[in-house]
């Protein structure tokens, strides 16, 4: 688009009736300034934010112009993308990285006639300005046909509008002669775009053109095509810093005086606007866990399909199970384990030890270890589900230790211990007991006993025993009830017995017998009747004499006998 920001007259010479514009004295020439009005606004877009998973270093970019014109476009930092200056690069990273798109777009044209429809003016050069003769090096002209001025030239349109005017030059031999300059008020720390149109007139010896600013030479040098009546656009950017006011130049640093003949048009200046968007990228952490397991003897551990038989250290992929979509890695430690029972006895149960410790303490030990106990023909009366129970039967018992860790289960082997009740009480037999006569004489009892290991001990509340309480044969000299005690040694196992001893009490008798006769001279003596004692009953015929059973009295001569 154009707009007219102001006229701009100049007195263009004599008089002369054939030229428009005729005034009293000179004929000035008035004609619109006419600058490049740009619309510096642009819309962009650039694509999502990306995470890459670990192990990843290449992201697809995309950016899209929506609306707006720009100058140029690239992404940043350059160095990490295989065309910066594409919509589309390729990036590769090893870390995360903000990847910036710029587009630019410049401002209104600040150069006074930089497309020279005004003529000669707006700016300067230190070249000679000659609109009708360009054969001599170092001159230039303001023409709209570079050949009216220089028959060699060669006739060409200028590259506004293919009718308008154009500045003609014929280069100098000296380098860095200010070709065209202009006087701009800019603003600090902005960047500026500074360009313009170059074709050669002829095609020999081309021209090699440099931009200036503040007497300082920047860019690159343009070297202009050997094709004529080519227009070639080159271009500088430029930053202001601190600077608020810019000489800017156009030189040619060819100093050839064959050829090197051109001609400029359009020449612009403006400030850049810059419209940004980021794409971030982020590389993902590596997910990583770890997976503490002890593995049974034997066994093998089993871990999202994979098994694995021998104990050690392993890293295992799964793929798509970490964040964003990534791979995890679970180092997996697999300990090896053994679990084994062991049991210890106390005692086996006889009439002194009635319960049994059964110990598994000694078993393997620690978290995710359970006990189990077993008996079929036994009892057990405590600490089930414990390494130590408490039994009240003989019997067979078993422990088996479970170890589980929530991935592992693991049995040991059984291990067992018998249990024997050895509680069978002795026998014990009283086999003679006295009975104390009138005499006072002591008598023995005694027993008898089933056992070989005994020991034996007589008590009694209401008779004496002389000697032999720890025997099976004690003497006794009073009636009474006599106690024994017999304790088994090798289970103390008791026994007990009773017995009655009785005193010895006086006789009375009566007697008959028949007295001897002539036929049979001897007499039999007879017992009818006894009180007190107990049959049989033995008599004596003489004092002190032998005693006889009662039906074993001899025959008696006559005579007198004390019964």
């Amino acid at each position: 688009m154009k707009s007219i920001d102001y006229w701009f007259c100049y007195p263009f010479g004599p008089i002369n009736w054939q030229r428009p514009g005729l005034l009293i004295g000179l004929l000035f020439i008035c004609l619109p300034i006419v600058l490049n009005a740009q619309n510096c606004t642009l819309e962009i877009e650039v694509s999502d934010d990306v995470t890459l998973c670990p192990g990843e270093s290449t992201v697809q970019l995309n950016a899209d112009i929506i609306s707006g014109d720009p100058f140029d476009y690239f992404w940043e930092p350059a160095g990490l993308l295989d065309d910066p200056n594409s919509l589309t690069p390729t990036g590769t990273v090893f870390q995360s990285t903000n990847f910036v798109f710029t587009a630019r777009c410049f401002e209104d044209n600040n150069i006074a006639n930089g497309d020279f429809e005004a003529g000669n003016t707006g700016f300067t050069s230190e070249y000679v300005y000659n609109p009708t003769n360009l054969f001599p090096e170092g001159t230039y002209a303001i023409l709209t046909d570079p050949n009216s001025a220089h028959a060699n030239f060669a006739s060409c349109n200028d590259h506004t509008s293919g009718s308008g005017f154009m500045m003609v030059v014929n280069g100098d031999t000296e380098p860095n002669v200010e070709v065209w300059c202009q006087t701009i008020s800019v603003l600090p720390n902005t960047t500026y775009v500074f360009w313009a149109w170059v074709t050669s007139v002829i095609s020999s010896n081309p021209a090699q053109l440099q931009f200036s600013i503040n007497g300082s030479l920047i860019g690159s040098v343009f070297t202009a095509t050997s094709t004529v009546c080519l227009w070639e656009q080159f271009y500088v950017l430029w930053f202001s810093g601190g600077e608020t006011s810019a000489d800017i130049c156009i030189t040619n640093q060819n100093t050839i005086a064959r050829g090197n003949d051109f001609a400029l048009d359009d020449i612009f200046f403006g400030a850049i606007v810059p419209f940004t968007d980021t794409v971030s990228v982020e590389i993902a952490p590596q997910n990583i866990g770890t997976l503490d397991s002890a593995m049974c003897e034997g066994s093998s551990f089993s871990y999202y399909g994979d098994e694995y038989s021998v104990p050690g250290s392993y890293q295992v992929t799964l793929q798509g199970a970490g964040p964003y979509g990534c791979d995890s890695l679970v180092n997996i430690n697999l300990s090896p384990i053994q679990i084994e029972a062991e049991v210890q006895l106390s005692n086996h149960l006889d009439c002194e030890q009635t319960i049994a410790i059964i110990d598994g303490s000694a078993s393997t030990f620690g978290p995710g270890i359970s006990y189990e106990w077993y008996t079929d023909d036994g009892n057990i009366i405590d600490g089930l589900g414990t390494p130590v129970i408490t039994v009240n039967q003989a019997g067979t018992y078993e422990l088996t230790l479970h170890y589980n860790d929530g991935n592992t289960t693991c049995i040991s082997d059984p291990a067992g211990v018998m249990v024997f009740d050895f509680a069978s009480s002795p026998q014990v037999v009283i086999t003679e007991v006295p009975t104390l006569d009138c005499t006072g004489d002591p008598g023995q009892i005694v027993a008898a006993t089933n056992v070989p290991n005994y020991v034996a001990s007589w008590t009694t509340l209401d008779g004496n025993i002389l000697f032999g309480e720890n025997t099976l044969e004690p003497t006794v000299n009073e009636p009474g009830t006599y106690n024994l005690q017999i304790v088994d040694l090798t289970n103390s196992c008791k026994q007990e017995a009773e017995v009655q001893v009785f005193p010895g009490v006086d006789l009375e008798f009566t007697l008959s017998w028949t007295d001897p006769i002539c036929a049979y001279p001897f007499a039999m003596i007879m017992l009818d009747t006894v009180t007190g004692g107990l049959a049989p009953f033995e008599l004596s015929i003489e004092e002190g004499g032998p005693f006889f059973p009662v039906d074993e009295v001899p025959a008696l001569p006559p005579g007198s006998y004390l019964i």
